[in-house]
């Protein structure tokens, strides 16, 4: 986006608040005044408690469904985002693969039940989420919002120091413009901050202590854990990789022009030396190495890295070298990857998008139990 709607205090993503409307106002007086009541746009009704429960799932389950193609907007500088259109489906169509979805809808109830009461998602709660968990807090990510229909960013984000994280978020304000064009008005006015980084952050153990009791601030976030409430949503590589043309599609070929018959009976991986980062109390993402020994790093109070892929190159080249190819280079093709029987995917930073990339070429995925 250009300078001119980041000087902004609110926002529209597709269209500037430039003049004295109501819901210009409405989002000037929701920069200022956290307490007051959440005034209704024009033609809408708003309680003091939104974004509610069903709101937020509602949103949930619209980001499972294809969004594929971005309107066209000046207010949008294309060349600080990596978001690829492919094909406009029919509502009808869209709505169409819900009855494939199952498992991600059974998901998202589990995802919410730290709200799941009468209360839902309080304007107290929602406020710690913008005020810690966004570029004003230090963290990386952005407070959004639907009003009447129109996609809104109710702060301006500080982008100094993010890095290929403006990218990222700049990716999903594009999908909320999706959102916007192909539902519109039918879209319930609500608030939510979605965050970038690859480490869930909200955790629920310390969140009494931390927020007080009974409060956990709702982060939208493509990642979580068993120990996190951070909320899951599609990641943005679902928006940025075109996976049918790309994997789906060759990986079928792949697969053919490499029977099962014909592949090296090898483990077989490249990854990137990440550190894994992880908070302490967070036992299920806490990691050892082989014959339990401690390959952890105290960084902070609330940070331990962990050298995880590098370990394993080492342990792998050290005992197994015959049965395992895991290496951080030289990078190697998916179609090359279809040589091997044994495909292996560990975690990055957090968690690793690349288990969708290997499952289209037909191989064995071993996949690190990552928590």
């Amino acid at each position: 986006m250009g300078t001119g709607i980041l000087s902004m205090r609110s926002y529209a993503v597709s269209q500037l608040c430039t003049g004295p409307s109501d819901i210009c106002r409405m989002h000037h007086q929701r920069q200022h005044s956290y307490q007051r009541p959440l005034s209704a746009a024009p033609g809408a009704s708003l309680s003091s408690g939104l974004p509610t429960f069903i709101s937020l799932r509602w949103l949930q389950l619209l980001l499972l469904l294809p969004l594929l193609l971005p309107p066209h907007s000046s207010g949008v500088n294309a060349d600080l985002t990596r978001y690829i259109g492919n094909t406009t489906y029919p509502v009808d169509e869209q709505l169409s693969y819900c009855d494939t979805l199952g498992e991600y809808y059974d998901g998202i109830p589990q995802d919410l039940r730290h709200w799941n009461n009468s209360d839902g998602i309080t304007r107290e709660a929602l406020d710690l989420a913008s005020a810690r968990y966004t570029t004003h807090g230090a963290q990386k990510g952005v407070t959004l919002a639907f009003y009447g229909g129109v996609a809104y960013v109710l702060e301006e984000p500080k982008l100094t120091g993010l890095g290929h994280h403006i990218n990222i978020l700049f990716t999903y304000m594009l999908v909320m413009l999706d959102l916007q064009r192909q539902y519109g008005q039918q879209i319930p006015d609500m608030e939510f901050v979605i965050a970038s980084s690859d480490r869930p952050l909200v955790l629920i153990s310390t969140a009494a202590k931390e927020y007080g009791k009974g409060l956990i601030p709702p982060v939208m976030r493509f990642c979580s854990s068993d120990e996190h409430a951070d909320i899951k949503i599609p990641i943005f590589h679902f928006y940025t990789k075109k996976y049918t043309q790309a994997y789906l599609q060759p990986g079928a070929q792949w697969a053919a022009e490499h029977p099962w018959s014909s592949r090296k009976p090898v483990v077989f991986g490249r990854f990137s030396r990440y550190l894994r980062h992880v908070h302490p109390l967070a036992a299920s993402t806490l990691r050892r190495g082989a014959h339990n020994k401690t390959i952890c790093k105290q960084e902070t109070s609330a940070t331990l890295s962990c050298p995880v892929r590098s370990h394993f190159m080492e342990w792998a080249a050290r005992y197994h070298p015959e049965a395992m190819d895991v290496k951080s280079g030289p990078r190697v093709s998916y179609s090359k990857h279809a040589e091997f029987k044994y495909l292996l995917h560990l975690d990055g930073q957090a968690l690793s998008s690349r288990l969708e990339q290997l499952l289209p070429l037909r191989s064995l995925v071993l996949k690190e139990e990552s928590g």
